[in-house]
C-alpha cells in the first residue's frame, strides 16, 4: 500500500528538470556541430586556394575560432551527456592521429605537426569529448 508520505519511486522534479536541461543542451550542441563541420570545411577549401597573406589570415582565423566553438560543443554535449556513462575504451593512438590530422588542415603548410606514437598499449578509458577538448586546446595552444 502506498502511504501519501512515502516518496518511494516519484521522480526528484530536479532530476527531471537536470535532465530535460541536458537534452536540450545535447540538441542544441549537436546542431551547432553540425553547421561548424560545413564552416570548416569551406574555410579549409578556401584557405588552400588563397594566396594573398591577409585573406588567408583571415581564413585561418575562421578556422581557429570554429575550432574553438567546436570545443565548446564537445563541453555541451559532455554536460548533456552526465546522466549516463561518460567514460570509453578509446585508441589514444587513434584519437591522436584525428587531432593531428584536424591540426595540419588548421595550421596549414608553414608549421610542421609531427606525431610519435609509441605506447606500448594506446587503449585508455576516459570520457571522449573531454580527452579530444584537452588535446584539441593542447594543439591550438
Amino acid at each position: 500500500m502506498h502511504h501519501p508520505d512515502d516518496v518511494g519511486d516519484d521522480p526528484d522534479p530536479l532530476d527531471l528538470i537536470l535532465k530535460a536541461i541536458g537534452q536540450l543542451a545535447g540538441g542544441i550542441a549537436r546542431d551547432v556541430n553540425n553547421q561548424l563541420g560545413g564552416i570548416l570545411g569551406y574555410a579549409e577549401l578556401l584557405a588552400r586556394r588563397l594566396d594573398e597573406p591577409t585573406a588567408k589570415s583571415c581564413c585561418d582565423a575562421i578556422i581557429r575560432s570554429a575550432l574553438r566553438s567546436a570545443d565548446l560543443t564537445a563541453q555541451l554535449l559532455s554536460f548533456a551527456r552526465q546522466e549516463g556513462e561518460t567514460s570509453a575504451r578509446l585508441n589514444l593512438h587513434n584519437l591522436i592521429e584525428e587531432i593531428a590530422e584536424l591540426l595540419r588542415r588548421s595550421v596549414g603548410p608553414a608549421i610542421t605537426i609531427d606525431v610519435r606514437l609509441e605506447a606500448g598499449s594506446s587503449v585508455v578509458i576516459a570520457d571522449p569529448s573531454q580527452l579530444q577538448s584537452s588535446l584539441l586546446n593542447l594543439g591550438l595552444n
